[in-house]
């Protein structure tokens, strides 16, 4: 009897491991159907526009500065990303 609660345990625990992961996994495919014009740049020293992609309704713009990465999120009718992060 010891032996089947044994099995039947793992045998869940590993069930439960396989569902967590195929919903985290359809989560990212959503998402990442729904970004696009996905553009990567570099600036001197690695600081400034960094990447920009279309989400939704809304053009994320992604800068690298002296203290880590800004998103910010501005209205798709600008059609391009400032180089320099407004202040």
């Amino acid at each position: 009897m010891k032996i089947f609660l044994c099995f039947f345990k793992t045998f869940f625990f590993f069930i439960l491991i396989i569902n967590v992961t195929e919903s985290n996994s359809e989560q990212n495919t959503t998402k990442n159907n729904q970004i696009k014009n996905d553009r990567t740049y570099s600036g001197p020293m690695g600081m400034g526009l960094s990447r920009s992609y279309d989400l939704n309704e809304h053009k994320i713009c992604i800068y690298n500065t002296i203290e880590g990465q800004e998103k910010i999120k501005i209205n798709k009718e600008i059609l391009e990303c400032p180089k320099k992060m407004p202040e």
